[in-house]
C-alpha cells in the first residue's frame, strides 16, 4: 500500500523487510507477519519530507524504529506471545541452572 501509494505520487521508494536477526530482504510479494519483522521503506533524502505526508494519510504506522514487539493489529495476540516466550525463558534458565547444580555436583 504504501510503496503503491508513493510510486503514483511520483516519489521513488525501495520497500525492504528486516528482522529482529539482521536479515535484510527485498520486499516480498506477501511479508512475513510476527516478532521481530519490519517493514521498510527507503525514499532519496531529497524527497523525505513529501514521503511524510503521503505517508501520513495511510492507515499504517510510521515510526522510524518500532520494535520488535511492534506487530499486528490487536494487543492480546502481543501480550500471548510475550506470555509464551517468559515461559519458554524461565524453563529455559531452570534447565540450564540444573545442568550446571549437576556438573557441580558430579565434580565432588
Amino acid at each position: 500500500m504504501v510503496l503503491n501509494e508513493l510510486n503514483s505520487a511520483g516519489v521513488l521508494a525501495y520497500g525492504q523487510e528486516e528482522n529482529s536477526g539482521g536479515l535484510v530482504t527485498a520486499m516480498p510479494t506477501t511479508p512475513t507477519q510476527g516478532p521481530g519483522a519490519t517493514w521498510v521503506v527507503r525514499v532519496p533524502e531529497p524527497a523525505v519530507e513529501n514521503a511524510k505526508r503521503i505517508i501520513q494519510g495511510l492507515p499504517v504506522d510510521a515510526e522510524q524504529e518500532p520494535g520488535v514487539w511492534h506487530f499486528g493489529p490487536h494487543k492480546r495476540t502481543k501480550r500471548g506471545l510475550q506470555f509464551i516466550a517468559a515461559i519458554f525463558l524461565t524453563v529455559l534458565a531452570v534447565s540450564v541452572i540444573d545442568d550446571i547444580v549437576g556438573w557441580l555436583s558430579a565434580l565432588q
